[in-house]
């Protein structure tokens, strides 16, 4: 709960909506035809559903990608900068927040201590064997 609410705040600081709608408008104008969402409502979206949106685009570009699904050049023609702008949330999310080597950290020992488990086991099964 925390953590959501850093980020929260530090993506709406961040302006990375607004750079990006600065930087890329075209991208913009393109958004209801890529989506299916009114520009009315693209227009009043929160930070934070900006940020599910664009990256939400992304995540079915890379899906399409993935089983050479093939598009019509105008729909993938955003596809760097639709990476571009995931990365940098990213970066705004974890990184400048200091959190990411802490999250980092917790994944890495979960994933010790299931190794530390499976091994455990592995040895038990095979002194009863």
């Amino acid at each position: 709960p925390e953590f959501k609410k850093l980020s929260k705040k530090k993506l709406e600081k961040s302006g990375i909506v607004q750079r990006l709608r600065h930087e890329h408008p075209e991208l913009f104008a393109a958004l209801p035809a890529l989506t299916g969402v009114s520009m009315h409502k693209i227009e009043n979206l929160s930070v934070k559903k900006a940020v599910k949106l664009v990256t939400s685009l992304r995540d079915l570009r890379v899906c399409q990608r993935a089983h050479d699904v093939v598009r019509a050049p105008n729909e993938t023609r955003f596809d760097d900068v639709l990476e571009e702008f995931t990365a940098a949330v990213v970066r705004e999310r974890w990184e400048s927040t200091g959190l990411g080597a802490l999250v980092g950290g917790r994944l890495l020992r979960a994933m010790a201590h299931r190794v530390r488990v499976v091994r455990l086991l592995e040895r038990r099964h095979k002194s009863t064997v």
